[in-house]
């Protein structure tokens, strides 16, 4: 094993090392003050509230650690155990031209990659319905939100110019770029 296979094992297990030791930490964190709200908010954030979310927040963190371990035994695959080489063969065997070749082997790595990390998109995307599925906002601050959505999508598509928020008929609420900036795209 030469020099640089010693040094990039060393720094996958430092950083996963060091990944896995927050989650620990903020789960730890988070359980230790799962039993009372803290007092700045205790007047807004009723206690069963509270423990929900340090629930929900505590089995994402456990969720993220396994998602963690999973990405870097892929990492592994892909480097030491020779999967990204194969797909490379595979990849100049199908295709003469090297622009083809780097494009196929790109597409090749990220169909792998999308199939590992789609179960976890799904179990999260899961777990999150069950722990938000039954989220009440009380209605005078759900009057705000789109005020605050308005807001932060003015942030987002400044870029693109003047926003004109409005809310439907169902209560979504969506905001439209009227025009380009003229200081930004000159025209």
């Amino acid at each position: 094993m030469n020099t640089f296979s010693v040094l990039f094992l060393i720094a996958l297990g430092v950083a996963t090392g060091t990944r896995l030791w927050l989650a620990r930490r903020h789960v730890q964190y988070i359980q230790s003050h799962r039993a009372a709200v803290p007092p700045e908010f205790a007047s807004e954030i009723a206690l069963d509230a509270h423990q929900k979310a340090a629930d929900y927040s505590s089995a994402k963190t456990r969720f993220g650690t396994v998602h963690t371990v999973v990405d870097s035994v892929m990492l592994l695959i892909f480097t030491f155990g020779g999967l990204l080489l194969l797909l490379d063969r595979w990849a100049g065997s199908v295709f003469d031209n090297d622009i083809l070749h780097g494009t196929a082997l790109l597409a090749a790595f990220m169909v792998v990659s999308s199939a590992v990390d789609l179960p976890f998109s799904w179990l999260t995307n899961r777990a999150e319905s069950r722990h938000t599925r039954k989220c009440s906002i009380p209605r005078e601050r759900a009057a705000s939100r789109p005020v605050m959505r308005a807001r932060y999508s003015a942030t987002w598509w400044s870029f693109v110019g003047p926003i004109e928020s409005e809310s439907s008929s169902r209560g979504a609420f969506r905001t439209t770029p009227i025009a380009a900036s003229p200081a930004i795209f000159p025209g």
